[in-house]
């Protein structure tokens, strides 16, 4: 019975696999106002192959009359996007 015992745990074990086949990198950018890309920035995303940015664009304000509401902090310069091989630019809060 004990050698039996061991064998099933022994083959439970062995058959697990985590193996993670792809890894999707991506950063997030949390600076405000004018939102652009360092030279230093853009190396590292090229370097790590980056296809995804969360970008900050909205911050939640509250005002008595309405409630709250997002306001517009960044204002994309899509200039520099041309250069990398991001594919994917998603808005955040």
């Amino acid at each position: 019975m004990k050698k039996f015992l061991i064998l099933i745990i022994l083959v439970s074990f062995s058959s697990c696999k985590n193996k993670i086949d792809n890894v999707e990198r991506a950063f997030y950018f949390w600076r405000s106002k004018d939102w652009n890309l360092s030279d230093k920035e853009m190396q590292v995303c090229d370097s790590l192959k980056i296809q995804k940015l969360y970008v900050k664009f909205f911050e939640v304000d509250y005002n008595d009359e309405i409630g709250s509401f997002p306001i517009s902090k960044t204002r994309l310069s899509s200039w520099r996007l041309d250069d990398l091989k991001i594919t994917s630019i998603i808005p955040t809060v």
